[in-house]
């Protein structure tokens, strides 16, 4: 994945120098985000038993390992200002469309 190699995780992360971890996380980003724009499309006409699959998708992303460099404080702390507030405002998104896309309480 895109991410991981970007924060050096992965078999071949450690050959990356820093401009090239740059690019794979800023490639991680922008796939993210295009998944996040067809997940909302989705979403639009999905079903409410559908809705479970655009849910599970959100939740695999808050979850996955190969993203926590790039989602959790840790992580993020270590990243450029600019490149971190991106990053935030992905998952303030993901966690709005998950909030869309669940039933009511």
């Amino acid at each position: 994945m895109a991410a991981a190699a970007g924060t050096g995780q992965g078999e071949d992360a450690g050959t990356l120098d820093a401009q090239a971890r740059t690019y794979w996380r800023e490639q991680a980003l922008a796939w993210l985000r295009a998944d996040l724009v067809w997940w909302g499309k989705f979403l639009e006409t999905a079903m409410p038993e559908e809705r479970a699959r655009l849910l599970g998708a959100l939740r695999t992303w808050q979850t996955t390992f190969t993203l926590a460099a790039v989602r959790e404080p840790g992580g993020l702390s270590k990243l450029p200002a600019a490149e971190r507030e991106r990053w935030q405002r992905l998952w303030t998104a993901v966690a709005a469309l998950q909030k869309l896309a669940s039933p009511p309480k």
